[in-house]
């Protein structure tokens, strides 16, 4: 081995040392300094034991030493020389001597791993960091290589951050598998660098997470372990996702020089030349709503060398609730404080937050103790613990499989089994949390399991043994049975939806709408990997959006601090789904669920009120303007956190709202306006088509707290008559009303639905002017045209039609059928005494090409009756 203080000869992918995120800038890494290599050449096996000098082959019953590892002479990277281990029924593992490194720089691995053969075996590295006692307290492994490979594959292993007591690094060369392992091929590692770097910090914790819209923004900044006689700068840049760089200054920075701590350790002087820098202050204006990133670079002699992000939200922040139906699911112990963790997540309009505390209470007491701490502090903000009983403890765990479905495969054990493991929990615990689940919410092994409901009654016996009302929940697959167990026992589900139509709302089956048990719908949002982040957002807005309207008690996301799922980094920073989860959780949170209304451009859009209020959630997969009356204080809010007031038509008093794919989101509407656009209905709706007056009426409620009076004004299509058309209102508070309504509909009104307009006038406390739009069907059901066509080499088109007669008690129909097109005369086709059953007849028009997009109308008049079928389409949307 050497050791060389020079620059990596190669320039190495710049990458990030924050939140694992990949850089966007050029691949330089050029300030990482080689403290370490490793290239097996005879240099390095002085001893000539075919093993390199100072490296050490870990034993064990689980690690044979039969299997062969050594210094290759004859194969390499670049020249003869590198590691082999040999596959012989089993794992092995070479790590070389501890390397010292200092307290404050970044790391950075690098190696090269070539396999021929490997089918239940592959290689890695691994890192792993020792603090002065050379004890590990981190590690870090490669991915796996297997298969065969004839080129080198080039692996990486950081930036690594500096970890609060590190001194060593020791670099592991590994052959891992799966219970069977490969008698033949090999595995080959060459070329091992380590190089450090020095290390940017920028501030983080909730204050600069989290930023108040009317506050200046402050930007703290450092860099640690500068090379000594380097020209170092550091450019902060202030990045917006729509906008990109808002702002940006460059930075002189001032070295100060450390004094060696390990010359004062009389250790290495891995240190001596090691300098850091003065605390740079950059203030900001106060910014906008929404979400940003600071970037920091630091450049050495112009040349960027290494980059730090961190994230923030501008917004509002609100006072903590004590009842919400909000939650997250976070499946592993996290680093950040109590206070840090609860602050958020009540900021986030979250009331519930699972917690895993099953393994911590058993095997590390220390850990256990922050999570009391944890439940303490939500507590006081009115966030309930739900307990996770996920990760068992080690030894338990250890009597199963590596590869296991979850915890349900302990549940499926006796009581006497897992029963004694729970004794910590309920010790620690249960003074603070009063909510459980047992198993993660992707664990299959729950549902149909045999035994569940004494499974649930031991487990609340052994929560209650204190005393305090249990509330245990169980992950569920929503396809399967409910179990027969209490109705307080909540179930998570997972929701899942049509990602080919995102416009779109899925509403649970029915056998999850029709329990009685409780229910904590789980969503998962899609990935950063697959998706833009607009598309992400939009799609977990809408996914909120289903959760609410199917009868639910809480709505969890989980995969909160995954890195391509969540919605925080791991520092606790914001990704971009943060700001669009809680503008929705807040605005939807103690809602209930009212209906929808129909809008003139067609905007899917859902209504919620709570205590007087009322929001609207709506979106529209093409561009389009609503105009709309709601209330007098509409806000309106994006999935970006963007807020302002609602724009209004001077003239009319409508909201004015730009709706396109993304949910926009309305608050402060007005409930008792919302109410009676869901009250307003036609008594039938239906209208039979045929020839002369049919009857129905206008039903509908004052919903207002006081008594109004006014007019109502229906609006229909010119060619439909109406006997009356404008009525006067006189309703107290709560009265309903029935308007009776005549229509006669001319012969060619085509079947289905035609929009009909109600515009309402009153005065209550104020005047309200608003429409209604309401649909009409034409026809029964009982009689259905339709149409296919397609275009026939000869040139013609072909128009088959088909008619339905599905009328009960059944009718014996004939029909005289015509075909418009236009400039052409009309062609005939007879249909005579139609039972039970479709009729179909073809139509063939000479050149079908020039009729593409053109209108035709196909009309079917009932002969010695008063039906008349309508259908209308445009050539060329009926072809495959």
């Amino acid at each position: 081995m050497s050791i060389a203080l020079t620059q990596l000869a190669a320039a190495l992918m710049l990458l990030t040392a924050v939140n694992g995120e990949k850089s966007e800038g050029p691949d330089l890494l050029k300030a990482a300094t080689e403290i370490a290599n490793y290239h097996f050449g005879s240099e390095e096996d002085q001893d000539f034991d075919l093993l390199p000098d100072g490296w050490s082959r870990r034993k064990g019953e689980v690690f044979p030493q039969y299997v062969e590892i050594g210094i290759d002479r004859e194969r390499g990277r670049t020249e003869p020389g590198c590691l082999t281990i040999t596959p012989n029924g089993g794992p092995a593992v070479l790590y070389s001597q501890p390397i010292r490194i200092d307290s404050l720089r970044t790391h950075l691995f690098e190696g090269f791993i070539r396999t021929d053969r490997l089918r239940k075996n592959a290689a890695l590295f691994s890192i792993s960091v020792l603090d002065h006692q050379r004890n590990r307290i981190a590690r870090y492994t490669s991915r796996p290589v297997s298969g065969t490979h004839r080129d080198w594959v080039r692996l990486r292993i950081g930036p690594i951050r500096p970890i609060e007591n590190q001194r060593f690094i020791v670099i592991g060369c590994h052959l891992i598998g799966s219970p069977d392992h490969d008698m033949g091929g090999f595995a080959s590692f060459d070329d091992l660098r380590l190089g450090r770097m020095p290390q940017v910090q920028l501030v983080s914790n909730f204050k600069t997470h989290y930023r108040q819209r009317h506050a200046p923004v402050e930007v703290r900044a450092w860099a640690n372990g500068l090379e000594t006689g380097h020209n170092y700068t550091m450019n902060l840049e202030l990045l917006h996702p729509e906008f990109g760089i808002v702002s940006q200054k460059l930075f002189e920075l001032e070295p100060v020089l450390k004094s060696s701590q390990a010359e004062e350790e009389n250790a290495d002087s891995v240190e001596a030349s090691m300098a850091t820098t003065r605390e740079i202050n950059w203030t900001l204006s106060a910014l906008e709503y929404g979400y940003y990133k600071i970037r920091a670079t630091l450049i050495d002699n112009e040349q960027p060398v290494l980059r730090e992000n961190v994230s923030f939200a501008v917004m509002d922040l609100t006072e903590p609730t004590e009842r919400g139906d909000f939650g997250w699911t976070v499946e592993s112990p996290i680093d950040l404080s109590p206070t840090e963790f609860s602050s958020i997540a009540s900021q986030a309009g979250v009331n519930w937050v699972k917690y895993p505390v099953w393994k911590d209470a058993v095997d590390h007491p220390d850990e256990a103790v922050k999570a009391v701490q944890l439940s303490e502090h939500f507590n006081a903000l009115g966030v309930n613990t739900i307990g996770l009983l996920n990760e068992p403890p080690r030894e338990l765990r250890e009597k199963f499989a590596r590869e296991w479905k979850g915890a349900s495969e302990v549940f499926t054990l006796p009581p006497k089994v897992w029963r004694p493991t729970l004794e910590p929990v309920v010790a620690r615990f249960t003074s603070t949390i009063r909510h459980w689940q047992v198993g993660s919410d992707d664990d299959p092994g729950f549902s149909g399991m045999t035994g569940l409901e004494e499974m649930v009654t031991v487990l609340k016996d052994e929560f209650e043994r204190v005393g305090r009302d249990a509330r245990l929940g169980v992950p569920w697959e929503p396809s399967t049975p409910f179990p027969r167990i209490a109705t307080r026992t909540p179930v998570s589900l997972a929701m899942n939806f049509d990602q080919r139509h995102p416009e779109k709302v899925t509403i649970p089956d029915e056998n999850i709408l029709n329990t009685s048990l409780r229910r904590w719908y789980v969503l998962t949002a899609l990935p950063s990997d697959q998706y833009t982040d607009d598309e992400r957002a939009a799609d977990l807005v809408r996914r909120i959006v289903a959760a609410k309207i199917a009868p639910s008690n809480v709505v969890f996301i989980n995969k909160v601090f995954d890195s391509n799922y969540g919605l925080l980094n791991e520092d606790g920073s914001p990704t971009p789904l943060f700001i669009p989860w809680r503008t929705a959780s807040i605005a939807l949170r103690n809602t209930k669920y009212l209906g929808s209304i129909s809008l003139s451009g067609g905007s899917t859009n859902h209504i919620f009120t709570r205590e007087g209020e009322a929001s609207m959630v709506l979106w529209n997969p093409e561009p389009t303007t609503e105009k709309v009356y709601l209330g007098e204080f509409v806000k309106q809010t994006d999935i970006r956190g963007v807020q302002r007031d609602a724009v209004r038509d001077p003239e009319t008093g409508q909201q004015v709202l730009d709706i396109g794919p993304d949910p926009l989101i309305l608050t402060g509407c007005s409930q008792a306006v919302a109410l009676w656009r869901t009250a307003v209905k036609f008594e039938t709706g239906r209208l039979q088509s045929k020839h002369g007056q049919q009857r129905d009426a206008i039903i509908g409620r004052n919903t207002l707290t006081q008594g109004v009076s006014g007019t109502v004004t229906l609006v229909m299509p010119r060619e439909w008559e109406a006997e009356q058309t404008t009525w006067e209102l006189t309703l107290g508070p709560g009265e309903e009303y029935r308007l009776p309504l005549s229509i006669s509909l001319p012969p060619n009104t085509s079947l289905g639905d035609t929009l009909l307009t109600l515009k309402f006038d009153v005065f209550g406390d104020h005047n309200y002017h608003f429409a209604i739009r309401r649909p009409m069907r034409v026809g029964f059901g009982d009689l259905q045209i339709d149409v296919e066509e397609r275009l026939l080499e000869n040139g013609q088109l072909e128009v088959e039609q088909h008619i339905n007669n599905r009328t009960s008690p059944l009718e014996i129909l004939n029909f005289r059928c015509s075909l418009f097109v236009p400039g052409e005369q009309r062609r005939i086709r007879l249909i005579t005494k139609l039972g039970a059953g479709t009729d179909t007849k073809i139509y063939y028009i000479p050149n079908g090409k020039a009729l593409l997009g053109k209108e035709l109308w196909l009309r079917a008049e009932q002969e010695g009756g008063r039906r008349v079928l309508n259908y209308r389409w445009k050539v060329g949307e009926k072809m495959e």
